[in-house]
């Protein structure tokens, strides 16, 4: 919406990571001014006559629920401000890890006790990092990385350290999972305007096409 003066216009930009509301002025070379803080999101402005600024600011809680498949209440181990996505339980059932959004706009896996308890920081890349699942062994995870660049899938270790390639970086690679002897990796690979399933030995190998 235009300012009352007309020489800027107030708009909804999410380019500090959190969606505010931010002044431009329309003045070549001007830069833009942040209006509103906070995790958001700000949208639907409106100005009135005298300047005073009216919006919308949708403050949601995010959960994350374990539910007794043999009846009983869910139990709330986690809320959170931003998502949280693509619960995985690990191998032996005590622990969950989880893709959470943070304040800046980037995602990253964190686990947490499946009985409840504090939730740990897994990873601290610089591009958003989802989707998770646990090596058969539980003694690492997989994910991968989701961004502008191509997608790689990452393993590190379930206490935590630097993350590495499981596959050539060239590939736009999603969704990663181990099979049950660890020993093949089922993955996503987009090619231009498509995306396949592949299976590729963990050990090196070439990857190949299960899905046309």
């Amino acid at each position: 919406v235009f300012t009352r003066d007309g020489r800027g216009v107030v708009h909804v930009s999410n380019r500090a990571g959190a969606t505010n509301l931010w002044l431009m002025p329309l003045q070549a070379g001007s830069a833009a001014v942040r209006l509103t803080s906070g995790p958001g999101p700000d949208t639907g402005p409106s100005l009135a006559q005298d300047g005073t600024l009216a919006f919308l600011s949708a403050r949601t809680r995010n959960a994350l629920l374990v539910y007794p498949l043999a009846g009983g209440d869910a139990r709330t181990l986690v809320t959170h401000a931003a998502p949280l996505w693509a619960p995985r339980f690990s191998p032996d059932g005590s622990e969950l890890a989880f893709s959470r959004m943070e304040a800046d706009g980037l995602w990253h896996i964190w686990t947490l006790p499946a009985e409840g308890g504090a939730p740990r920081q897994l990873t601290a890349g610089k591009v958003p990092e989802i989707y998770p699942s646990y090596a058969p062994d539980g003694s690492s995870l997989l994910f991968f990385t989701w961004g502008r660049e191509p997608s790689r899938v990452l393993r590190v270790a379930r206490a935590g350290g630097v993350p590495g390639p499981v596959l050539p970086e060239a590939l736009n690679l999603s969704y990663p999972d181990l099979s049950p002897d660890g020993l093949r990796l089922v993955v996503s690979v987009s090619e231009r305007d498509r995306v396949r399933v592949h299976v590729a030995p963990v050990a090196g190998g070439p990857l190949r096409p299960l899905t046309e």
